[in-house]
């Protein structure tokens, strides 16, 4: 065999293995699929509808929190990183980019935690939603303060 086919065969088979060996991501909904639909008559971007599905699933988690029922996302948040924005500049900023990651770490703490620490990271995720609008796009603060 030639050494470029051995170097292909083996990337191939280390890649096999890679894939057989890892976790299978935990299955999540989009907007669409909570029931989210577009409100304005242009249409809405993907990141404006995925923030109205966080909103809702927010309002679910104050619940669970109140009822004492587990914590559990169903939204897929990672689309923070990557869903097509209404001015495509203010997502490619430096500090959209650290609001999103650290709301997605805000979002694995909750999922994790004990329902003793809940309540603290449901508020932490709530000023997480607060510090960033109030930064990047203040029109959905009044709604936002609805969630503490």
């Amino acid at each position: 065999m030639k050494k470029h086919t051995k170097i292909i065969l083996s990337l191939a088979i280390i890649y096999s293995m890679g894939l057989a060996c890892s976790q299978p991501e935990s299955e999540c909904i989009t907007p669409t699929e909570l029931g989210i639909k577009p409100i304005n008559p242009n249409g809405d971007s993907e990141l404006a509808l995925l923030m109205r599905a966080m909103f809702a699933e927010a309002q679910t988690i104050r619940q669970d929190i109140e009822t004492g029922k587990p914590v559990q996302t169903r939204l897929c948040y990672e689309q923070l990183l990557t869903a097509t924005p209404t001015q495509a500049h203010q997502v490619k900023s430096t500090a959209y980019q650290t609001y999103a990651r650290t709301y997605l770490q805000t979002i694995e703490h909750l999922n994790a935690a004990d329902p003793a620490h809940q309540l603290a990271l449901y508020q932490r995720l709530v000023g997480n939603c607060m510090a960033c609008h109030q930064s990047m796009c203040p029109g959905p603060i009044a709604k936002i303060k609805k969630l503490l």
